[in-house]
């Protein structure tokens, strides 16, 4: 083709944005004219190729994510503490939290934490069950945000089977911490 060329670029999809960041992706690179291919990789990169005049700005895609992010549809939502005393094992709260959503009568969909999260060091101090550092707890996806504290797990429920962006009914419980306030000292002189 006289007076086009071939311009390749790409886009990193937040993980905690799930499937949505995705769609929010393909949507943006869609409306580009004269793309030609689109291609995902297994890490969250999104790569596409398109034809682009000679003399016309390429400037890179920019998607707005923010709405996505595990906060931001959480703090839309109805969110409520299971009220604990500290010491329970992780597979008791997590079998509150899903009695919670039953009793609702919603459907669970996902957990979300810090991006930091205790949740693996918790769960192995105490149920004593190692469990594989993946994607999913329990069954469900797990995602993290930097805006939720690193000691709090909530679970993401809905009225149907869906995505984070589905879901409208929130149940958060403090994991307990091995962690002991460091001592002070003051001296008055």
């Amino acid at each position: 083709m006289d007076g086009y060329q071939e311009k390749t670029s790409s886009v990193s999809v937040p993980k905690n944005t799930g499937i949505d960041g995705f769609l929010k992706t393909l949507r943006t690179i869609l409306l580009l004219p004269r793309v030609q291919t689109i291609s995902i990789d297994a890490k969250g990169k999104v790569s596409y190729m398109r034809y682009v005049r000679e003399g016309e700005p390429d400037t890179a895609i920019d998607v707005d994510y923010t709405g996505l992010e595990p906060w931001s549809v959480i703090r839309n939502g109805h969110l409520d503490e299971i009220a604990l005393n500290g010491d329970e094992p992780a597979p008791s709260v997590l079998a509150a939290m899903f009695n919670k959503v039953a009793c609702e009568g919603l459907v669970p969909v996902a957990f979300a934490t810090g991006a930091d999260t205790a949740f693996w060091s918790w769960h192995k101090r105490t149920s004593g069950v190692d469990l594989a550092k993946t994607a999913t707890v329990y069954g469900l996806p797990l995602y993290t945000d930097r805006q939720l504290p690193d000691y709090s797990l909530v679970i993401c429920a809905s009225y149907i089977r869906g995505s984070l962006v589905d879901c409208h009914r929130f149940i958060k419980a403090t994991m307990g911490t091995e962690f002991a306030a460091p001592s002070t000292s003051v001296s008055i002189l």
